[in-house]
């Protein structure tokens, strides 16, 4: 993959979004560096460094394999036809991954990345827009730190 095109961001499909998921200590130890490296994108100041960061992060965390929902649950509200008009409107894809945790990584990562090259391409953003997108980001990447009981306890 070229780190200046965009690929279709992968999102796992809703219902299958976990709630708390326990991880392997293997497991544990590659979402933790994944989200880790991710946070430390969005502490750079400089925006080409940060981006370096993400592209780093992607070229290297695992990226699940993942199947197109075909065969939605039954909690599903729409069906195969609607999610996949759904997807193709917003140039995404919801899928089911071999291992979510990652799959949810790298999906906010893709995001942030392309949040990134707009920065660059639009010098002239507003700053504090700017600012809560991150702190957005941040918070997403705390969310799935709590999700996956990854959490430093004092």
């Amino acid at each position: 993959m070229n780190s200046n095109t965009l690929d279709t961001m992968k999102l796992v499909a809703p219902w299958d979004l976990p709630v708390n998921l326990p991880l392997s200590v293997d497991e544990r130890q590659k979402v933790k560096t994944a989200i880790c490296l991710f946070k430390s994108a969005l502490e750079t100041e400089d925006v080409v460094s940060a981006l370096k960061i993400v592209n780093e992060l992607l070229a290297t965390v695992d990226d699940p394999t993942t199947q197109p929902c075909t065969k939605p649950s039954g909690k599903q509200l729409l069906n195969p036809k609607e999610v996949a008009v759904y997807d193709q409107y917003f140039g995404v894809k919801h899928v089911t991954s071999s291992f979510p945790p990652m799959t949810l990584i790298r999906s906010l990562a893709e995001s942030c990345r392309a949040f990134f090259m707009i920065r660059l391409q639009h010098r002239q953003l507003d700053p504090h827009q700017v600012e809560l997108q991150q702190a957005g980001y941040l918070s997403h990447a705390n969310l799935l730190e709590r999700v996956f009981n990854l959490e430093e306890t004092e």
